[in-house]
């Protein structure tokens, strides 16, 4: 009986874990350069890069601002 219960409550924090890999699935990294006053700039002048993760939608998007209020 003790076993069973331990199998339960190791199948309960289990199965969130994986719950959380296919929900980010579809994010790609993005590599953000960033010069000295935290202006984003070309790769070449970065003294600063930031790693954040986009989801594929907006991958392609050259103007963060001209996304829909609902996006922001």
């Amino acid at each position: 009986m003790k076993q069973f219960l331990l199998f339960l409550v190791a199948s309960f924090f289990a199965s969130p874990s994986f719950a959380q890999q296919s929900e980010h699935a579809n994010y790609k990294p993005v590599v953000i350069p960033y010069n000295a006053k935290w202006q984003v700039t070309k790769p070449e002048a970065a003294v600063y890069r930031r790693l954040a993760y986009f989801p594929d939608s907006l991958r392609n998007i050259s103007n963060l601002s001209s996304l829909p209020s609902t996006m922001r």
